[in-house]
């Protein structure tokens, strides 16, 4: 079964040490997101305030990011 797809905007991202955080909703947690769940995209890095559609996984502290389904706003990326 393929999990839900969920929408949020990325808090902040650093390309530098591979990880970052994505804020669904002002009820849901935050979310990791990982180097490796843009790796499949060929995406070094997001800007802050870039929404994304993404799956998340169950990781072993918190949920995390599994993969990004779809980017808007393309030209935000690095």
């Amino acid at each position: 079964m393929r999990p839900a797809l969920r929408q949020g905007r990325v808090l902040w991202y650093d390309a530098a040490r591979g990880y970052g955080f994505v804020h669904e909703s002002d009820e849901a947690p935050v979310v990791f997101i990982t180097k490796r769940s843009l790796d499949a995209f060929g995406v070094r890095g997001l800007n802050a305030g870039l929404e994304i559609v993404f799956d998340v996984v169950q990781g072993r502290a918190s949920d995390r990011v599994n993969s990004i389904v779809l980017l808007r706003g393309q030209s935000q990326l690095h």
